[in-house]
């Protein structure tokens, strides 16, 4: 290390002006550990100025704050997908439902071939189908709707099964 580096060293590490850091290293034949306890002894070292350390923790913070922001955008994110994909688009033709997909497909095929899926859309409008969108709590009680009609069917066939023998 050259002598100004050293000087600066010393400066940064004390918080004492460069001609104060010169003077302690020639007087400790340019030995920065030796100037320094020699500042210590006469009371002129500033303990405050402890900057290494608070450029770490300064850095520390600063990740630690761009961990947190990624992880609520990714939490963020998360939530919307779980929604979309609780979420239906539905078509319909005379009341009968011809295709049903989560509201995030609908979305990615609307982002990714926008014109394709317009042009669809516009043209089964014209043939008669109808669109319908069911949210998340319209489709739980809808899924709770169909596990007890399942459910109910699955009693009639094991009450015919019985009847019949």
């Amino acid at each position: 290390m050259e002598r100004i580096e050293k000087a600066e060293k010393l400066m940064q590490k004390t918080g004492i002006t460069y001609e104060e850091a010169r003077k302690a290293l020639e007087e400790s034949n340019w030995d920065l550990l030796d100037a320094m306890v020699h500042l210590e002894n006469n009371g002129k070292v500033n303990h405050q100025k402890e900057e290494p350390a608070m450029e770490g923790t300064k850095a520390n913070n600063r990740a630690q704050t761009t961990e947190s922001l990624v992880k609520k955008v990714v939490n963020f994110v998360k939530s919307i997908l779980d929604a979309g994909n609780r979420s239906h688009f539905i078509m319909k033709k005379d009341s009968r439902q011809v295709m049903e997909i989560p509201v995030t497909i609908a979305v990615l095929l609307f982002i990714f071939l926008n014109w394709v899926f317009l042009a669809a859309l516009g043209f089964t409008l014209i043939l008669g189908y109808r669109y319908h969108f069911r949210g998340q709590k319209e489709n739980a009680a809808y899924q709770k709707d169909v596990r007890e009609a399942e459910e109910a069917a699955e009693q009639i066939n094991q009450h015919h099964a019985v009847n019949s023998l």
